[in-house]
């Protein structure tokens, strides 16, 4: 038979391949009918993830029952099936509930050894916990067979799943109350963090093996409880961020989401919820800093404090957690510094509104400061210029930005959208980019209001 198989970065080929065959009892074939190009898939194509030459790609199929082995019962030979992007033995705690990705006896398409989804067919384990089997007439209906695709890629990973079936409503929450740009809150600010959380899932489904270096076994086991404290700027992104990897390594997590933008962790725990973890494992405590924030890094059962936020405050919380020699770890504020040289090429090279020319992007992700955003800028002196020549200072200072402020609900297509009212102006407080008190403009979410002040003359 055919089948993809990737030899490298760039470099995918579709080559004969011995043919997909029931080993086992609890094995069936499965003569593949539809099959898709996933990210992950991309990821390997570009080199970011890694793969053996020879290995085969494609995780994301629906196909027809061929062959079953003696043991199978739940589908048989004619049966329409859709397959998740894993195979799991349907039966282990973790697929009781719902997360066949971490089932001990399952395994990802394409690993070495196993079949992919793109192939003529495909030989799958344990195929009664695996397999989905579809109703006869959905056969003729291409365009559900089409859909049933990308419900495969999802189906396994149930708080995935529950989360993304609620990307609509956490984008309009964000715009709401972050004040993002809608378009922005649904492609980054809910997007993001879903690619975040499968690449932990993935990870999860691949726990470190033990390490023997010289005399010594090195081995891997969860910190305990964290105590996770996060920013307003990406509400949703900074809380998986903090969850997923933590949940990964086998921790229970006490969350504690900035008060200005709380809203999107409620939607979170009702996924949480509805995806069946168990109670305890993630525990919201919505408050304020000076509050519930020094009464979880004090906390002596939170073995680890976790925080994303202005540099007074993790200086505060590494002191309250040194006092009892808990461990933290602290992502801090900074001013990103830009160094400029005589030779960069200030041109600009994309038609965003807020990526001006390429030295000198420093405009924050809507609508507030990014850790990656460039604040400062330092080159020499004699590429400054005050006359109105295009020297580097003179053309770093006059950037074009295409970019206006507007309402998050805002369709429009030029200029776009890329600032919108925000959740606090308070000046040199936890907003790095807030107006002097002259100018204080509180925003009246929804939508646009009274917007923080843009310009001024004096």
């Amino acid at each position: 038979m055919r089948a993809t198989v990737i030899h490298g970065p760039n470099d995918i080929r579709i080559e004969d391949v011995p043919d997909a065959v029931v080993r086992k009892p609890t094995d069936a074939v499965v003569r593949v009918v539809l099959a898709c190009i996933c990210g992950s898939d991309l990821w390997a194509y570009r080199g970011v993830a890694s793969r053996q030459a020879g290995q085969r790609i494609g995780h994301e199929f629906l196909g027809v029952v061929e062959e079953t082995g003696a043991e199978v019962t739940s589908v048989r030979p004619g049966d329409l099936v859709v397959a998740p992007f894993v195979w799991s033995d349907g039966v282990c705690d973790f697929c009781r509930e719902g997360l066949q990705t971490s089932c001990p006896h399952g395994g990802f398409w394409g690993e070495p050894g196993a079949d992919g989804g793109q192939g003529e067919a495909v030989r799958v384990p344990f195929a009664d916990g695996t397999l989905v089997r579809l109703p006869p007439e959905a056969a003729g209906d291409d365009r559900l067979l089409t859909a049933m695709l990308a419900l495969s890629d999802v189906m396994s990973t149930g708080h995935h799943a529950a989360l993304a079936a609620r990307a609509d409503e956490i984008a309009r929450t964000i715009a709401l109350e972050l004040g993002t740009p809608l378009k922005v809150a649904a492609r980054v600010q809910t997007g993001l963090p879903l690619t975040v959380l499968r690449g932990y899932v993935e990870l999860a489904a691949r726990p470190p093996a033990e390490q023997t270096i010289g005399n010594s076994l090195v081995v891997r086991e969860p910190v305990g409880v964290v105590g996770a404290i996060t920013p307003w700027n990406y509400p949703l992104h900074q809380v998986i961020a903090k969850l997923a990897p933590a949940l990964a390594a086998g921790c229970t997590v006490v969350l504690k989401p900035s008060e200005l933008t709380p809203l999107v962790a409620y939607l979170l725990f009702d996924a949480v919820d509805e995806a069946g973890l168990p109670p305890g494992v993630l525990n919201l405590v919505p408050g304020t800093g000076p509050v519930v924030g020094e009464a979880i890094a004090a906390h002596p059962d939170i073995d680890l404090v976790s925080f994303t936020g202005s540099t007074a405050t993790g200086r505060r919380i590494a002191h309250l957690a040194a006092d009892r020699i808990a461990r933290v770890a602290l992502e801090l504020g900074g001013k990103s510094a830009n160094l400029v040289l005589a030779d960069a090429d200030l041109r600009p090279r994309s038609r965003s509104g807020w990526a001006t020319p390429s030295s000198t992007r420093a405009r924050p992700a809507p609508p507030g400061p990014g850790c990656w955003c460039t604040a400062t800028g330092t080159t020499r002196r004699s590429t400054w210029s005050p006359s109105p020549a295009p020297r580097h200072g003179r053309r770093i200072a006059h950037s074009p930005l295409t970019g206006s402020p507007g309402s998050p609900w805002s369709s429009a297509a030029s200029p776009p959208t890329w600032s919108s009212p925000t959740p606090t102006c308070r000046p040199r407080s936890r907003s790095g980019w807030a107006t002097p008190s002259s100018t204080r403009a509180r925003p009246a979410p929804p939508g646009p209001g009274c917007w923080c002040t843009a310009t001024g003359t004096t």
